[in-house]
C-alpha cells in the first residue's frame, strides 16, 4: 500500500518549503513530490487573476490533480502532496479518491500577519490570498498532525512529520 503525506494550509504557510525538505529526506523507497501550483501553472497565467479564479475556470483540473495522486499511489509510488483545500469539498474529494491508501493529513497554520508579510516578501503571490483562504482551508479537515509553521522551523516541522510516521517500517530513512 502506498503512503501519502498531504500538506494543507494557506498560501505562504510553508507547505512547499516543508514538502521539499521532506522530499530530500525520504530516500527509500523513492517518493514523488506533487504540488497544486504545478496544475495551476498549466493554464496561461494571463487568464488567471487569482488562484480561486482557476478553480472556477477549470473545475475538472482539481479532480484531475486528485486522480493523478491516486494514479501514482495505485502504481505503488509514495507521494508528498502540497495542496490548498479551498473548501471542505476538496478535502472530501481527495479523501474519497485516496481511501485505499495510507494518507497522513498535515495542517499548517500561521498567524495572518506573518502570512501577509511572507506574501509581500515573496513577490510571487497575490496580496490578500492568505487572508481569503485562512478561514476556509482547515474547515472540517481531520488532521493526523497540525503544525505552526511560524513558531517551528522547517526542520522542526519535518522532524514532527517523521516522528508521527516513525512507527511505519521503511517509511522514512
Amino acid at each position: 500500500m502506498s503512503k501519502i503525506i498531504i500538506l494543507n494550509g494557506t498560501s505562504s504557510s510553508g507547505k512547499s518549503s516543508i514538502a521539499r525538505e521532506l522530499h530530500k529526506k525520504l530516500l527509500k523507497p523513492a517518493w514523488v513530490y506533487l504540488e497544486w501550483d504545478t496544475f495551476i501553472n498549466m493554464l496561461p497565467q494571463d487568464h488567471i487573476e487569482s488562484r480561486e479564479d482557476f478553480l472556477e475556470m477549470v473545475p475538472g483540473v482539481l479532480s484531475g490533480f486528485h486522480s493523478t495522486i491516486r494514479a501514482f499511489a495505485d502504481s505503488g509510488v509514495n507521494c508528498i502532496v502540497d495542496h490548498v483545500f479551498q473548501d471542505e469539498d476538496i478535502y472530501f474529494d481527495i479523501s474519497k479518491k485516496l481511501k485505499d491508501h495510507e494518507v497522513f493529513f498535515i495542517g499548517l497554520h500561521c498567524p495572518i500577519d506573518i502570512l501577509e508579510k511572507r506574501e509581500t516578501n515573496r513577490g510571487d503571490r497575490t496580496i490578500g490570498t492568505a487572508e481569503r483562504q485562512i478561514n476556509k482551508v482547515h474547515r472540517n479537515v481531520s488532521y493526523n498532525l497540525e503544525l505552526d509553521s511560524h513558531s517551528l522551523s522547517i526542520d522542526e516541522c519535518v522532524k514532527k512529520v517523521i516522528l508521527l510516521s516513525s512507527k511505519i517500517e521503511n517509511f522514512f530513512i
